[in-house]
């Protein structure tokens, strides 16, 4: 078979030293380099599995026989261009895969009774909120999520008709088979005589079905119930890298063996062998301010020096305890025991309204009693001891319909940790928070009169819930809080066709940019009225889950402009400073602190501005921030883009707004990876998610979702 190539001349440019015109080709460089890592990884024998670029080793396999499972270690890569050249970043992915095929698990189902509705109900749920079946081929490592299955179809019964390509003679020819001759045929597979008349998964692709035989697919994530359960997923722990110094050595590892590649000869190139190295910024912890004792370090707060900005009055009868008879001691023991810790906030606690219940196990009961015995005109907080987590969804649903705020504490959790002072301290600080009073307050010189808007996306069962979150006083310490909803794409109504990933994007971006515009807004006219006429003289948008690069430049170029044209419409002469920044918690960059030669993770409060970032202008800027403490396995860097600026602030004082800003989330003593309002607003769609409710509007400015 003859092939005519024909090459053209485009440009020629370096990569030190680009010009605007050679920019343009700069996406297409990036894509052969990245085709050819691709090449030297199946060169070494990796298998890519899915669409993104993570690569297996399956003769690196490990068995987990005690839960049926195969743990495969591989690795991530992407090719970047970034302000120092081109670098490739590695790093290290491990994927959990059940042993068992399909066809295994459908006959487990099978023994304990279940119809073929049932199984096909089990792997392929009618509700979108439930995860469909996964799977992975065992012969070409494909995955695949399985939207149907065929009980009147079998590897022996479906025929078809597909092109086969005779190696020996090497001319294609068409072959009509069945399902099983096929594999035989194709990848020398056979199918024992008994498991002839199994199933057939179906996969609708494009305007297609691709079957799959069960026998030969495995599942390629962890069930639902095997992620909800905490002592099965500490004990996968122990399978993956648990420490910096060994993802330090694996991608070390892989890096060697791309020092001897007959790929990258063939192309003349070649793989620098150390890891780069940058120098990084420390930036100091955070501050608060005390009416009494003026400026004080965080450890003051951390070490419970500090007594709560504005303490609770937990007044008599106002609010309620809602417990099981069985309960009896272990609710008068909580109401002891907050009384304890409330000492050092300076909290008062009074005898709540108690209302007891025959049954904790009793949702109807709880229901039935809060029904009848809370009144949302008087009780101002409702605090439930539950015998069983499943409950709450419901009750919790029922309380915020009555615009009640609650807490919520397992009686196994008393019984346990009932003399622990720690637990119902944090208990405290959750309802001090969720009945609108202030922990603390941090020292944001730089955030003065400026409102903070954070938002975070979560994406269930065909639907985008938008988490939204504003700041609402000079203090950065109140907030008003929304969740809106909007259908993802998938067909268009009209042809039924289905839409392309741009255009996909193209209308979630502008779904998304109405849901912001129309938050912005009321959060102006809340924060307006919260400090009786003022408005704020700066506004600083964090972006959080917005999604990848074509998505994040659909709303750079979207979005903002049409933000800007709310808030300067707001009132007549109002135009104040704007900072849009997008945070990107899912960076696949890692950084390693090295010293005396050990690797460790880089403290708190580390910098990467520089070398490693795309741009480092003046106004237009971005840098990775470690802001937390990484107790488990490796740090990993929050990716900060601020793409519009026209504050006053300049990047040190940015930066250091921004650590500071991942202090002020009140439950959690220290900083966590993005500023409080991401948090905040990633919290308020978890739990509309999770309780598949909407949040009342009434309890908008408390944080009734922690």
């Amino acid at each position: 078979m003859e092939i005519d190539l024909n090459i053209k001349y485009r440009a020629a440019f370096s990569i030190n030293e680009q010009t605007q015109e050679s920019r343009q080709y700069m996406d297409r460089v990036l894509n052969f380099a990245q085709n050819v890592v691709k090449k030297v990884l199946y060169e070494h024998k990796f298998k890519q599995i899915g669409r993104l670029p993570r690569f297996f080793l399956s003769t690196d396999m490990v068995p987990i026989k005690k839960y049926d499972l195969e743990m495969w270690p591989g690795y991530t890569t992407s090719v970047k261009a970034l302000h120092d050249g081109i670098f490739l970043n590695v790093d290290c992915a491990t994927k959990f895969i059940d042993s068992r095929s399909i066809l295994d698990l459908i006959i487990d189902l099978q023994k304990d009774r279940y119809s073929k509705q049932d199984i096909h109900e089990h792997f392929v749920p009618k509700s979108q909120d439930e995860k469909r079946l996964v799977v992975i081929t065992k012969y070409n490592s494909r995955i695949y999520q399985i939207d149907d299955i065929k009980f009147d179809m079998s590897p022996k019964t479906h025929v078809f008709t597909w092109n086969y390509f005779d190696p020996i003679t090497k001319t294609l020819s068409q072959q009509k088979t069945d399902m099983a001759r096929y594999m035989n045929m194709k990848y020398g597979i056979s199918i024992h005589q008994r498991d002839l008349d199994q199933p057939l998964l179906v996969v609708h692709e494009l305007d297609q079905n691709i079957y799959l035989i069960p026998s030969l697919c495995n599942q390629a994530s962890l069930s639902k119930s095997f992620t909800s359960d905490s002592r099965k997923m500490k004990d996968l722990q122990d399978y993956k890298l648990s420490n910096p110094e060994q993802r330090y050595n694996r991608i070390n590892t892989l890096i060697e063996r791309f020092q001897h590649s007959e790929v990258l000869d063939g192309w003349g190139l070649k793989i620098e062998p150390n890891f780069a190295q940058v120098r990084a910024k420390q930036l100091p912890d955070a501050n608060i301010v005390d009416k009494q004792k003026g400026t004080l370090n965080w450890s003051n707060y951390e070490n419970r020096g500090v007594l709560h900005a504005q303490p609770i009055e937990l007044k008599k009868e106002t609010w309620a305890l809602v417990y099981a008879n069985r309960d009896y001691d272990s609710a008068n023991n909580l109401v002891e025991m907050m009384t304890k810790a409330s000492r050092g906030f300076g909290i008062r606690v009074e005898q709540p309204q108690y209302v007891e219940i025959q049954r904790n196990d009793n949702k109807q009961q709880y229901i039935d009693a809060i029904t009848a015995d809370i009144d949302p005109g008087y009780t101002q907080l409702v605090v439930v001891v539950l015998g069983n987590k499943v409950l709450k969804p419901q009750i919790k649903a029922l309380l915020d319909k009555m615009g009640v705020p609650s807490q919520f504490i397992l009686s196994d959790t008393l019984f346990k940790k009932g003399k622990a002072l720690g637990v119902f301290s944090n208990l405290l600080k959750q309802m001090n928070a969720k009945l609108k009073r202030d922990l603390y307050n941090m020292s944001l010189p730089n955030l003065r009169k400026t409102m903070i808007v954070g938002t975070d996306i979560v994406n269930t069962g065909g639907k985008s819930l938008l988490g939204l979150c504003a700041s609402m006083t000079q203090e950065i310490s109140q907030y008003y809080t929304k969740m809106a909803v909007h259908d993802l794409p998938s067909r268009e109504s009209s042809t039924k066709e289905r839409l392309s990933k741009d255009q996909k994007e193209t209308i979630v971006t502008e779904k998304r940019c109405e849901i912001v515009c129309i938050f912005i807004r009321e959060a102006l006219q809340n924060y307006q009225a919260k400090n009786k006429g003022p408005l704020p003289d700066q506004i600083v948008i964090y972006r959080d889950g917005i999604g990848g690069p074509t998505l994040q430049e659909k709303l750079k170029n979207y979005e903002i402009q049409r933000v800007l044209e709310v808030i300067q419409s707001f009132q007549q002469g109002y135009n104040p400073m704007v900072i849009y920044c997008f945070v990107d918690r899912n960076v696949s960059h890692r950084l390693f602190y090295k010293a005396n030669g050990d690797v460790m993770n880089p403290s708190p409060g580390t910098v990467l501005d520089s070398a490693l970032v795309e741009n480092q202008g003046d106004q237009t800027y971005d840098f990775f921030m470690i802001p937390h403490k990484a107790t488990v396995a490796t740090a990993q860097p929050v990716h900060f883009k601020v793409v519009y600026n026209t504050s006053s602030m300049n990047k040190e004082q940015f930066e250091m707004s921004t650590y500071h800003l991942c202090y002020n989330y009140v439950n959690f003593t220290g900083p966590i990876k993005v500023p409080s309002p991401c948090m905040y607003a990633k919290k308020i769609a978890d739990y509309s998610a999770e309780n598949k409710v909407q949040p009342n509007s009434k309890l908008a400015f408390n944080l009734h979702f922690l």
